[in-house]
């Protein structure tokens, strides 16, 4: 019994600890998601630009990939190819994709991609060393 309350108190403090620290995260992602899936074009602007500076601050910049429209490949949002060293190593945000079709939720997707990158671009072409 007593190992049994050690196990349970110590997946009560993990528990809590994760909780805690993805917490902001995934209400962040929530949002981004449904900014992207409902929001009008002012929304998906004003959340990529806010959600790209975010992850600057933390010093985690990412970079929007989408498979979307024909050929199908997946490609960094935005990004022309003379700077895709400088991208090409951050963790990916994967946007919504239907293959060929453009659906409003890929279009929303690929606008907050657009942005979101550009953002990122900037600030990784002002600091890099």
């Amino acid at each position: 019994m007593p190992h049994t309350m050690k196990y349970l108190t110590l997946f009560a403090i993990l528990t809590s600890l994760i909780f805690m620290t993805g917490c902001a995260s995934l209400e962040e992602d929530y949002h981004r998601k449904s900014v992207i899936y409902n929001g009008s074009q002012d929304e998906v602007d004003a959340e990529a630009t806010k959600a790209a500076k975010s992850d600057i601050a933390r010093g985690r910049p990412k970079i929007c990939y989408c498979a979307a429209g024909f050929g199908g490949y997946n490609h960094a949002i935005g990004i022309p190819k003379e700077s895709i060293s400088l991208v090409q190593d951050l963790p990916k945000i994967q946007l919504p994709s239907t293959g060929c079709l453009i659906t409003p939720e890929v279009m929303r997707g690929m606008r907050f991609g657009t942005i979101y990158n550009a953002e990122i671009l900037r600030y990784l072409q002002e600091h890099k060393k």
